[in-house]
């Protein structure tokens, strides 16, 4: 049961979620992001979107889904929203500062493409900045602060479906500096993706699954065994903090 992106009843599985305060702290001691053009590849409903451009961006959601951009025009309807593709993004020849993607390049069948793209509508001096999975990041142990993990440990199958579709961070790094990209380097970032006060909080997103395309997945007995195994784990009442590992990708535009 794959997620489908284009179905109007998954309009707002990204959206109902605070975004962890240290994550753009973390992200812009990286790379300078206040007062840029950024294009926000991927936006889904612009729930990043709207926290960039609340931190001084001046910036555009583009998305290939419009159900989604519907969403994202509702809940920010004084930014900018356009429908299109990561192969072929809808802007001038450098005319961006940012192409920002995160949780974005694992449903793209070839980077390489989405790459000169990013690298075509980008000014010199611009950066890229892809926020993702690796492989790696995939198999961090479960634990009652990283539930995701869990997953994996209990569904090695999933195991299978995230090397088929994550990079591993030597190659992505190979393929920005393939590309053009120059001063390539990844960092690590770990975000809270949603604190929920109770474990029956926390089941009830998962039967509804929201906010994780992986869920889509899974069968209702498996997200039953997902569920049981967790709270075997946590106590009653007990406030579970549902964050993940990620890597971030930087490549700049020298020339």
């Amino acid at each position: 049961m794959t997620l489908s992106f284009h179905k109007q009843r998954h309009r707002h599985m990204y959206t109902n979620r605070d975004i962890d305060p240290r994550w753009y702290t973390k992200l812009s001691s990286f790379v300078t992001l206040e007062n840029k053009e950024i294009v926000d590849v991927g936006c889904g409903a612009g729930l990043y979107t709207a926290h960039l451009a609340e931190k001084g961006a001046s910036i555009t959601g583009v998305d290939f889904s419009e159900p989604m951009l519907e969403t994202a025009r509702k809940n920010a309807p004084h930014l900018r929203f356009t429908k299109g593709d990561a192969y072929e993004l809808p802007f001038e020849d450098q005319s961006i500062d940012v192409v920002f993607a995160r949780a974005v390049t694992h449903h793209l069948d070839d980077l390489d493409p989405f790459l000169l793209e990013a690298k075509r509508i980008l000014r010199v001096g611009g950066h890229v900045v892809i926020q993702n999975r690796t492989p790696e990041d995939c198999r961090v142990q479960g634990s009652p602060g990283h539930v995701r993990g869990y997953l994996l440990e209990l569904f090695p199958e999933l195991q299978d479906l995230e090397n088929k579709r994550r990079v591993p961070k030597e190659s992505l790094i190979d393929q920005l500096q393939t590309t053009g990209f120059q001063s390539c380097f990844s960092r690590t970032l770990w975000e809270i993706h949603q604190v929920y006060p109770s474990v029956a909080e926390w089941a009830d997103s998962i039967y509804k699954r929201e906010g994780r395309s992986i869920l889509h997945e899974l069968s209702e007995e498996q997200l039953e065994k997902y569920v049981t195994h967790v709270k075997k784990g946590v106590t009653t009442g007990q406030t579970i903090i549902d964050q993940n590992r990620w890597t971030v990708f930087i490549g700049s535009k020298e020339n």
